[in-house]
């Protein structure tokens, strides 16, 4: 698929996909409530925490909507960074505000502009405000899609991601990227430019290939975890507004959930003298 085929695309609705996005608040929510009540030992399920599955679950979820915009790759990205960056700049803010009244982590300017660039997540483990790590991962899910978007030929991009990620997730080689959650970024992207009839096959499909491969690596339970959801999820056809409107609010609720919890961190080290 070239790119004035990928512009000529009809957008698609999936309300199975709003179902979706819910259990993965609920999966990012029990992972940080399950941690702050005891530890991060209580959440593990098949070698991997809660959490995480939730966030492979969105890295799907937005690849699989990547393609469906119809606007140039210029006006997409505007639009992606102006959703994501005003209201995480408000979260930057909050969360070093309260590290400088409990001195809880230490900062630095440079961390400081590194965080307000959505990048902290990979350039420093002991960021303020850890629960919005994923930033970092939304940008380089971005950044995968503009370079597809931007190329006359984005399923070959697509294509050549998912062998790197592959091949990264099954052989890690110490390089500090969540391999796996990209690797459903990048498959879900692909199986979103197919044919809506086929789609549902395709993921079970997928589910299928990496079975025997779990074994091995455990972090592959979150792709077939992952896409085993989406399958059955697009089958939905109609959803409840409430449920729509919740969706629509999931980015809002993790940035100020990931508030609550940085702040729940900074009492709890401050009262151990941490």
């Amino acid at each position: 698929m070239t790119v004035s085929n990928l512009q000529n695309r009809q957008s698609q609705r999936y309300p199975g996909l709003d179902i979706l996005r819910l259990i993965a608040m609920i999966l990012v929510t029990a992972q940080h409530a399950i941690v702050a009540a005891t530890s991060i030992e209580c959440t593990r399920l098949g070698g991997t925490s809660l959490g995480q599955y939730g966030v492979n679950l969105f890295c799907a979820i937005s690849g699989f909507l990547v393609f469906q915009d119809q606007r140039t790759v210029g006006a997409w990205l505007q639009r992606r960074l102006m959703r994501l960056y005003p209201a995480y700049w408000l979260t930057v803010l909050f969360g070093f505000a309260i590290n400088a009244f409990l001195k809880y982590k230490p900062a630095s300017l440079q961390l400081f502009l590194l965080q307000l660039a959505g990048l902290g997540g990979f350039a420093n483990a002991n960021i303020v405000n850890i629960a919005v790590w994923f930033i970092s991962l939304i940008l380089l899910c971005y950044l995968l899609a503009f370079v597809a978007r931007l190329s006359r030929h984005p399923v070959v991009v697509m294509i050549l991601c998912v062998g790197v990620f592959a091949f990264l997730t099954l052989k890690p080689h110490g390089i500090r990227l969540p391999h796996v959650h990209l690797l459903s970024f990048c498959l879900a992207s692909l199986i979103g430019l197919c044919s809506q009839r086929i789609q549902r096959y395709l993921c079970l499909s997928v589910c299928l290939i990496v079975i025997p491969v779990i074994p091995f690596q455990r972090d592959i339970t979150h792709v077939m975890f992952t896409f085993l959801l989406i399958g059955f999820c697009l089958s939905v056809s109609n959803v409840p507004n409430r449920v729509q409107g919740l969706a629509g609010s999931t980015y809002e609720y993790f940035l100020i959930h990931g508030m609550c919890v940085s702040r729940r961190l900074a009492v709890t080290s401050a009262a151990v003298g941490c």
